[in-house]
């Protein structure tokens, strides 16, 4: 009930949306029902994205190439390539919606997201808070939050696993605040159920409340084995210095591959020694530093 009331508003909207509240307000479940009915274009900019407009583009790009089935946009482009040429190709594209989740960085994308709307492409951001919506959007885009967005107790009670009582949904309803994925990771734990996984763009996940903390390496290698070399080799620069020359293996073509050199050249003037002065890791400082033409920080070493 729920999600077919919030479908119904999302699918119903003239302009762009923005939905505010993130996980604990029931965001990406409304977006996995969405994709189930609709073809959508759905992913994540993280701050380590920010003022990167390749980075930004190449996301963009997976998403779109993910949710098309077909590889219609190059990587290595700055955003604003990729959408003129979503512009450029909207006769065989559309209809397609563009989703995407945003921790409020510096992402001049979600501006030329909202101004592709006006060429039939359906927009939604996430965002925990308005806040972090681009600048501009008021006045533009249709908001779906607080009240709009709160799990009614009807619907509460169809949604919630069988065999609760009335005052542990009403208590449940209270300490979640209405919110959808704070309700059902609520009702997990008092039903004894496993942890609410969460569906994202690329897959499930724990619901945050219930993630466990780990030493960085083993995140390091967690990442590594899932294929995402680059978010591994970024977690290691920053706490486990010494997997950084063995990442780099992998790590540093595809950086070259997807036209990141820049990111990599900054995350590696951040390696600290005796981390930075061994091979491969002066092999790819080298790399970075000529793509940037900076090699005097490089040289010397």
């Amino acid at each position: 009930m729920w999600l077919a009331r919030q479908l119904a508003v999302i699918r119903g909207a003239a302009e762009p949306l923005v939905l505010v509240g993130g996980v604990s307000a029931g965001v990406p479940f409304v977006l996995d029902a969405l994709r189930i009915r609709e073809r959508v274009a759905w992913f994540s900019l993280d701050r380590s994205a920010g003022g990167d407009a390749v980075a930004q583009g190449n996301a963009l790009a997976r998403a779109v190439n993910r949710a098309l089935g077909a590889p219609l946009l190059p990587l290595a482009l700055p955003y604003r390539a990729q959408v003129q040429s979503l512009v450029r190709h909207r006769g065989d594209v559309l209809p397609l919606w563009l989703a995407v989740r945003s921790d409020g960085g510096d992402f001049g994308l979600l501006e030329d997201l909202l101004g592709i709307h006006h060429h039939g492409y359906r927009v939604l951001l996430d965002v925990d808070r308005a806040e972090a919506a681009p600048a501009g959007w008021r006045g533009r885009c249709c908001v779906l939050d607080g009240a709009a967005l709160r799990v009614r107790r009807e619907e509460a009670r169809d949604a919630l696993p069988a065999g609760l009582d009335d005052g542990t949904v009403e208590r449940l309803l209270r300490e979640s605040d209405a919110g959808f994925g704070a309700l059902m990771a609520g009702a997990q734990r008092a039903a004894g159920l496993p942890r609410l996984l969460v569906p994202g763009p690329e897959g499930v996940s724990v619901d945050e409340g219930a993630a466990e903390v780990v030493e960085p390496a083993l995140a390091v290698l967690a990442l590594r084995s899932e294929g995402d070399v680059v978010g591994a080799l970024e977690l290691a620069v920053l706490r486990a210095p010494h997997l950084v020359e063995d990442l780099l293996r992998l790590a540093g073509p595809r950086y070259q591959e997807e036209g990141l050199l820049e990111r990599l050249h900054l995350l590696l003037s951040a390696v600290p020694d005796p981390y930075a002065r061994r091979e491969r890791v002066l092999e790819w400082r080298l790399v970075a530093a000529f793509a940037m033409n900076d090699m005097s920080a490089v040289a010397a070493d």
